[in-house]
């Protein structure tokens, strides 16, 4: 009888420290939400909209690329620290994604942009609503991931 016990007190002490072990480990499938980023993301969207209203508020013949160069430079400087410190968050790859489609997007009208002016061809007032819009709807989903993480971690 004594030997039962003893398997029995073994068995439910391994039990228990396997319980403990599940309950104490936490696993996070998703990345932390991180308020400061949000805010860069908001900050990110209102600098390329600013960008993209000054030049619908230029003279056609003035909106060389050599003339928003310096913003193209600084939308591109936010759209790379905001990667840089999402690249360093664990779980983020779906983020990272949606930074990599903005900056390829940011680039890709900046060429289109300076290939323009190469071809001495202004950039419309249809271009630039077209790309305001379009940018939006790459930035809007890196402002949803934030706030999914947000109420995420209230729930938590």
């Amino acid at each position: 009888m004594k030997k039962n016990n003893e398997s029995i007190i073994k068995k439910l002490s391994t039990l228990l420290l396997i319980s403990l072990f599940f309950i104490s480990c936490s696993v996070s499938w998703v990345p932390t939400y991180n308020e400061t980023l949000e805010t860069q993301i908001i900050n990110g969207q209102k600098m390329t909209s600013k960008f993209y209203s000054q030049m619908l508020l230029d003279q056609v013949t003035n909106r060389t690329y050599d003339n928003y160069k310096k913003g193209y430079v600084e939308i591109s400087t936010e759209i790379n620290s905001i990667r840089f410190q999402v690249n360093a968050t664990k779980n983020a790859s779906l983020i990272l994604a949606s930074i990599d489609s903005l900056g390829n997007k940011w680039e890709q009208y900046q060429e289109r942009h300076r290939a323009r002016d190469s071809n001495h061809t202004p950039t419309s007032d249809d271009i630039i609503k077209t790309n305001t819009n379009l940018i939006d709807g790459f930035w809007k989903p890196l402002l949803i991931d934030m706030r999914a993480l947000k109420m995420v971690r209230k729930k938590d």
